[in-house]
């Protein structure tokens, strides 16, 4: 099992099973939505569906992530994902394109990573905020993730995938050239 599926099946359960734990003791009214400056702006009735939106949502992100990731390794034959110069990606030979999906399922996996570390974070910031603790240090700390980390992530697997479309493509054609 690759580190970034392991994380984020860690996070995934360090995440529901938090907020298992934490049900149990929270007040009657929770904050279920935060402003820009990461402070509570709407609080609401503590329930079952205003907990645990977040962590559904984050197992179901992760069952997608790591499922579409899983699915395009064991079909390398078909255009699962939209990735940069896929023309030129479903040009090569499967086992030249198994090291472009391997990338790509790994970035697909880390980016569930980020996306659950930020869901734990906001979960963290309206437990705090349930007990008047301050909340904005864990809010804005999850939108940074949100907004700084997932698009220099993106860009930065895109790239590297990109490059990796282009070294197997200009190995296959130096071996036809042999």
């Amino acid at each position: 099992m690759s580190v970034s599926r392991l994380l984020l099946w860690s996070l995934t359960l360090a995440l529901v099973v938090a907020s298992v734990w934490a049900w149990g003791g929270l007040p009657e009214q929770i904050p279920t939505h935060f402003g820009p400056d990461g402070l509570p702006d709407r609080w609401s009735e503590r329930s079952v569906w205003n907990w645990f939106v977040l962590p559904g949502i984050a197992v179901a992100m992760a069952v997608l992530m790591d499922g579409v990731a899983a699915w395009s390794l064991r079909h390398p034959d078909m255009q699962t994902l939209n990735l940069p110069s896929s023309k030129d990606l479903m040009a090569l030979p499967i086992d030249r394109r198994m090291p472009i999906l391997q990338r790509s399922a790994s970035l697909m996996r880390w980016m569930g990573v980020g996306l659950l570390v930020a869901f734990g974070l906001f979960q963290m910031g309206a437990y705090a905020a349930a007990f008047g603790e301050p909340s904005q240090p864990w809010t804005l700390a999850g939108l940074f993730v949100c907004l700084i980390g997932s698009p220099v992530a993106v860009v930065w697997g895109l790239v590297a995938i990109s490059s990796e479309i282009t070294r197997q493509t200009r190995a296959v054609r130096e071996a036809a050239a042999i």
